[in-house]
């Protein structure tokens, strides 16, 4: 397949779900919220074939130093808050432990199938999820915000759409 006819799948994509950006150099980030200000997030390289899209999930890692006695130290690898690779200290660590968010490795992104601006997920059966999904709620706290979330049957597409530039 010819690098031009690839620039058809670059871009950023967006879902209830969160939000997938496929960079040009055959990198990619998923991000997800986690209630008001936090979010997880994935990175990696990306592959393709027949309009699947493979993901590798690449997780980038922070050393932080920890003092086991007396001037004698140890090395521990944490994942990292940012795409970079660098040496933290032990109160950047305390901070960043305290935060929630970062990369989580354990996101489902493996494979997604693109088609007219849109990358929809595929079941395990090979077929494509193209169905509107109902909302996930935590359980109300009363009966009757059971039957008024019921009620409202709000659904949402589950595939990932095409941001404009």
């Amino acid at each position: 397949m010819f690098v031009n006819a690839q620039n058809k799948y670059y871009g950023q994509y967006s879902s209830y779900g969160g939000t997938l950006t496929i960079d040009s150099n055959y990198t990619f980030e998923y991000s997800k919220p986690m209630g008001c200000l936090a979010r997880s997030c994935i990175y990696g390289n990306w592959t393709l074939k027949n309009d699947t899209i493979y993901f590798i999930k690449v997780p980038v890692f922070d050393t932080v130093q920890f003092e086991k006695s007396k001037n004698i130290y140890f090395d521990s690898l944490v994942l990292s808050l940012d795409r970079k690779t660098e040496r933290i200290s032990k109160e950047q660590f305390a901070e960043y432990s305290e935060i929630t968010g970062g990369q989580d490795t354990s996101l489902n992104i493996e494979k997604l199938f693109y088609k007219k601006e849109k990358i929809y997920g595929i079941k395990p059966n090979g077929k494509l999820i193209t169905k509107k999904l109902r909302r996930q709620f935590k359980k109300p706290s009363s009966l009757r915000m059971y039957i008024y979330l019921l009620k409202k049957k709000k659904k949402f597409v589950p595939w990932y759409t095409k941001q404009k530039s």
